[in-house]
């Protein structure tokens, strides 16, 4: 029998089976580049196969070793996550820890192959550890997966991204995310109720106040009739919220449920808003550049900064509301509310950004403008003592204090980074995925 290929006669000289073969023979000048170009497809195929395998050393993407170990930290318990892999035959997980004390990893879990998390707990605050995975064959242990490290400790922090439209919730360190929400189109301002576990955000595109849940991101509520929540500020003694509407000239009192409970419109820009005791409230008006407090809604203003402020830029109290703290442009000032007293505490400086007060009121941290090294990021106490310095920032929008460690979180628009620092000014965690990192709360 007779085929034609390629102009040449294809012959089958014996046109039956014998066993398991059967005999052609080609003529012409066709076979052996055709035979040669055969194996080369098969000898490709077997090896881009063999290479699929995520455990292959030759895999040009993994190089053998497991992908994709990821970390963060809530409180004293760590939490591992990483991808899968669908491979027969597999043995176990090895978890491997070591802690900033140790000079070498040790396994703290043996895990089935099947397993894709892993918590480690308790750890201990302040001790930063470093973790490794391998995966276990019938007759192999993998190469370890690229390390990840985390500084566990008693707080969390959440940031907002203005132009992702993005909300984060972050571990201890400022490094590794928990949760990541885009509920939010345009987060203008935020504030963290760590006792009711809540997270306030305010949409400057819509004029509304949404609420999230601080375990997960979940949304729960989300509260219109604002035109554009500047600044907001939790009463902490029964969670109300404190909102400073710029642009509709009204600051608002919210309750823990989402509901106005009253709205005052006698500062036409009120900027920025903070606590005072007795249920008072301080008031930034943006169009006079006085700070006024009232004792109520509807009680007229009983004091105001008496400095002539050139352009003030934020306020900050103490959780109970004694000390006030006033940032304008150029100089700080603190109010002391149980003598009734006001006092300069630093002036001459070159551009105050943002501030963030400690929980006793006794000092702060402040973002200034520092010539040619950029931004600089200070901590001082009430007499204007230098307390910790950090500098080479970019474009700093807020701040906020850190009540385990007297800290701060930095959220740096400029370089796209949220960082935390130590109460020494040292920093010890970043978190670098995000492109403009507008507002900062700490847990």
């Amino acid at each position: 029998m007779n085929f034609r290929l390629a102009g040449k006669a294809l012959e089958v000289e014996q046109q039956e089976f014998s066993g398991t073969w059967l005999r052609v023979r080609f003529h012409g000048r066709w076979f052996l580049p055709l035979l040669l170009l055969v194996l080369l497809l098969a000898i490709t195929g077997c090896t881009d196969r063999k290479r699929l395998n995520p455990l292959d050393p030759a895999n040009p993407q993994t190089r053998g070793r497991p992908t994709g170990l990821r970390v963060y930290s809530i409180r004293d318990s760590v939490f591992l996550r990483w991808d899968r892999l669908e491979l027969r035959d597999l043995q176990g997980v090895r978890l491997w820890r070591r802690s900033s004390s140790e000079d070498t990893f040790r396994v703290v879990a043996v895990l089935s192959p099947k397993t894709t998390f892993a918590t480690d707990a308790p750890v201990q605050y302040g001790v930063r550890y470093s973790y490794t995975i391998t995966i276990l064959g019938k007759d192999f242990e993998s190469p370890p997966a690229d390390t990840v490290s985390i500084l566990p400790g008693p707080t969390t922090v959440v940031a907002a991204d203005l132009s992702q439209g993005l909300v984060a919730r972050l571990s201890h360190d400022a490094a590794h995310p928990i949760w990541r929400s885009s509920l939010v189109d345009y987060p203008d301002a935020l504030v963290v109720d760590r006792k009711h576990r809540r997270v306030w955000v305010a949409d400057g595109l819509d004029g509304s106040i949404v609420g999230l849940a601080l375990r997960d991101g979940r949304f729960l509520f989300r509260l219109r009739g604002f035109w554009r929540p500047w600044n907001m500020v939790l009463r902490r003694s029964d969670g109300s919220l404190l909102v400073a509407d710029r642009y509709g000239g009204v600051v608002a009192r919210v309750s823990i449920d989402g509901d106005v409970l009253w709205v005052d419109d006698r500062v036409s820009r009120p900027a920025d808003v903070a606590i005072s005791s007795g249920g008072g409230y301080w008031v930034l008006d943006a169009s006079t550049r006085k700070v006024l407090h009232f004792p109520g809604p509807s009680s007229r203003s009983d004091r105001q900064c008496p400095f002539a402020l050139k352009d003030p830029v934020a306020l900050g109290s103490d959780v109970k509301g004694l000390e006030l703290w006033v940032a304008d442009r150029t100089a700080l000032y603190h109010y002391d509310g149980r003598t009734q007293s006001w006092k300069t505490v630093l002036s001459g400086l070159r551009g105050v950004r943002a501030l963030a007060v400690s929980p006793q009121g006794n000092q702060c941290w402040f973002a200034d403008e520092a010539g040619a090294t950029g931004q600089r990021v200070v901590r001082v106490d009430k007499d204007g003592n230098l307390l910790a310095l950090s500098t080479g920032w970019r474009d700093v929008r807020d701040l906020a204090w850190s009540w385990s460690d007297g800290g701060v979180v930095v959220a740096d628009a400029g370089s796209g980074v949220v960082a935390r620092l130590d109460g020494k000014g040292q920093e010890f965690g970043r978190y670098r995925e995000m492109d403009f990192p507008t507002r900062v709360a700490v847990e």
